[in-house]
């Protein structure tokens, strides 16, 4: 004889499930969940960088520049801003250090403060992040690319062929700052 089930009888069953269920999502939901404070922007960048500077079109003799970027969690581990510091050296003296701070902002957006009330917008697209400004006569584009322990940082500088605000202004590039960094120490001391 066939028996039917009754409501009673699938209560256990599908309120098992119902558990079983809603604590995975919940589970998978919180090992999506990013860390929260600084350790959480831009996680793959934290560490120092190495690098020698290189710029283009070569003149000859030009000087060795070595060049210590450190990237990461400041004194305020949770001001959402990261050190982002850039150390340049020649024949092993120092010879600039340019201590800036990479931000993220409420809205989500990114910019790099250079702390002397210059803030410039940055754009990041997965490992690769740019800005673009114009200073005087010049326009800058600067890149950064990781890939693993390498990063690459371009700066490309343009001047405008002549004055047309109404129209296309083509730009003729006049150099390139590049600087090919492998990382060195995974987080900034």
């Amino acid at each position: 004889m066939i028996r039917a089930h009754t409501q009673k009888d699938r209560e256990p069953w599908w309120f098992a499930i119902s558990l079983l269920v809603l604590s995975l999502l919940s589970w998978g939901a919180l090992a999506r969940q990013e860390p929260a404070g600084d350790t959480s922007i831009l996680p793959r960048w934290h560490g120092v960088w190495t690098g020698s500077l290189q710029n283009l079109p070569l003149r000859p003799d030009p000087p060795q520049v070595e060049v210590i970027l450190e990237v990461g969690v400041g004194d305020d581990a949770d001001d959402d801003c990261l050190i982002w510091r850039s150390t340049y050296s020649e024949g092993g003296e120092q010879r600039q250090v340019k201590d800036y701070r990479l931000c993220r902002k409420d809205d989500g957006r990114f910019v790099l403060d250079e702390q002397n009330g210059i803030v410039l917008e940055l754009s990041v697209f997965g490992d690769v992040i740019y800005s673009a400004f114009q200073y005087g006569e010049r326009t800058l584009v600067v890149r950064h690319a990781i890939d693993g322990r390498s990063m690459t940082e371009e700066i490309f500088f343009a001047h405008p062929e002549r004055d047309a605000l109404d129209q296309v202004q083509p730009l003729t590039g006049r150099g390139l700052q590049l600087i090919r960094f492998v990382k060195t120490k995974e987080s900034v001391d």
